[in-house]
C-alpha cells in the first residue's frame, strides 16, 4: 500500500484528474513487477539513436523548463527541513534578541540541503534522468541553483522579518553576517558530495567545521583560535569566501565532466 501511495502521488503530478491517476496505479504496479534485464551502455546508445531518428526534433529546453523539471526531482523533505531550520533561527533570534543566532543557523541550513542534491544511492532517479538529453552536469547545477536560491530566499525573508520586529537590527549588516559563510559552506558541501558520492558525510563535515569554528573562535589560546579558521566570519574575508565558493562549484563541475562516461546524460 505504501508503494501505491508513492506512485499515486507521482501520477497526480503528471495527469489531469484524480480518476485518471487512480486508474493508472494498477498499471504502474504491474510494470514495476516486471524483471527488466539490465542493458549495456552500448545497447542504450543504439536504442536512443533509433528513437531519435523516428521522433521529431525536440524544442529547445528553456532555463525555466529545466529548473521546473529539477524542482520535482529534489526531495520534498529538503524544502520542509530548510523552512523548519530557518523558522527555528527566527524564533530563537527573536526570543534572545541576538542576530548571531540566525547568522549561525542560516549557513548550516543551506549547506545541509545542498549536500543532499547529489546522492548516487538514488538509482531510480538516476535511471530516469539517464534517459533525457540534457547533460548530467547541467541538471545537477540546475538542482544546486534551485536549492540554494530557495534557502537564500528564506534567509532574506527571515532577515527582513527580524529587521522589522527588532528595531536595533539593521537589514544589510544582518545579511552580511550570514551570506558569505552560507555560500562557502554550501559550495563546500556540494563539492564534497560530488567527490565522495555521498550526502551524509559532507553534511556532517560542514556541520562539524561550522560548530568547531563557532566554539574555538572565542578561545583565548592563539593556536585554538587559529584552528577555528577565523576567516569564516571575519568581515575582511567575505570576498575571499565568495571566490572560494565559486572555485569549489567549478571544481565539482569539472570533476563531473571528467568522471561521467562519454555520452552519459542525466
Amino acid at each position: 500500500m505504501g508503494n501505491d501511495d508513492h506512485w499515486l502521488r507521482k501520477l497526480r503530478e503528471d495527469v489531469e484528474s484524480e480518476i485518471e491517476a487512480q486508474a493508472l496505479v494498477g498499471v504502474v504496479r504491474r510494470l514495476n513487477r516486471i524483471d527488466v534485464p539490465k542493458s549495456s551502455p552500448e545497447q542504450t546508445r543504439r536504442l536512443i539513436a533509433r528513437l531519435e531518428a523516428e521522433l521529431p526534433a525536440p524544442a529547445a529546453h528553456t532555463s525555466l523548463a529545466l529548473l521546473r523539471s529539477q524542482a520535482r526531482i529534489v526531495r520534498q523533505e529538503l524544502w520542509v527541513a530548510s523552512v523548519l531550520l530557518m523558522t527555528l533561527g527566527v524564533v530563537l533570534t527573536l526570543s534572545q534578541a541576538d542576530t548571531m543566532i540566525f547568522a549561525v543557523i542560516a549557513p548550516f541550513a543551506a549547506a545541509a540541503g545542498i549536500a543532499f542534491i547529489y546522492d548516487s544511492a538514488d538509482s531510480a532517479i538516476e535511471e530516469l534522468e539517464n534517459s533525457t538529453g540534457t547533460a548530467a552536469e547541467l541538471l545537477l547545477l540546475a538542482r544546486l541553483a534551485l536549492v540554494f536560491s530557495f534557502d537564500l530566499a528564506l534567509a532574506l525573508g527571515s532577515s527582513v522579518i527580524l529587521s522589522l520586529i527588532l528595531p536595533e537590527v539593521k537589514l544589510l549588516p544582518l545579511i552580511e553576517l550570514w551570506f558569505a559563510p552560507m555560500a562557502f559552506l554550501s559550495a563546500l558541501a556540494f563539492f564534497l558530495s560530488v567527490m565522495l558520492r555521498d550526502a551524509l558525510a559532507p553534511m556532517l563535515f560542514s556541520l562539524t567545521l561550522w560548530v568547531l569554528h563557532l566554539f574555538l573562535r572565542v578561545q583565548q589560546n592563539f593556536w585554538l583560535w587559529t584552528l577555528s579558521l577565523p576567516g569564516l566570519t571575519a568581515p575582511e574575508m567575505r570576498p575571499l569566501l565568495l571566490v572560494a565558493a565559486v572555485g569549489l562549484i567549478l571544481a565539482a563541475y569539472l570533476t563531473l565532466v571528467r568522471t561521467e562516461p562519454e555520452g552519459t546524460t542525466l
